[in-house]
């Protein structure tokens, strides 16, 4: 099965750490966006943006180094 930077490899012609770093850039835009929507929204519950922002928590200490759901018999 085919990762995620695999697929980018290939697809753009860049070696592995170019697509790790193309990747936490995105990352690091993505919560920017969370974070600027979570300071200035007012059409969603705080409520609900509680648990979306909980979720994108778990789902990047789970990522953010390697693939702890996948091989979770290390650290997770």
């Amino acid at each position: 099965m085919a990762t995620a930077v695999e697929c980018y490899v290939n697809e753009y012609g860049v070696t592995k750490q170019e697509a790790f770093d193309e990747f936490n850039k995105q990352v690091a835009n993505a919560w920017k966006d969370i974070n600027g929507e979570c300071l200035n929204s007012n059409a969603v519950p705080m409520a609900v943006l509680e648990r979306v922002m909980n979720l994108a928590k778990v789902i990047n200490l789970l990522y953010k180094d390697e693939d702890q759901y996948t091989h979770s018999a290390t650290k997770l």
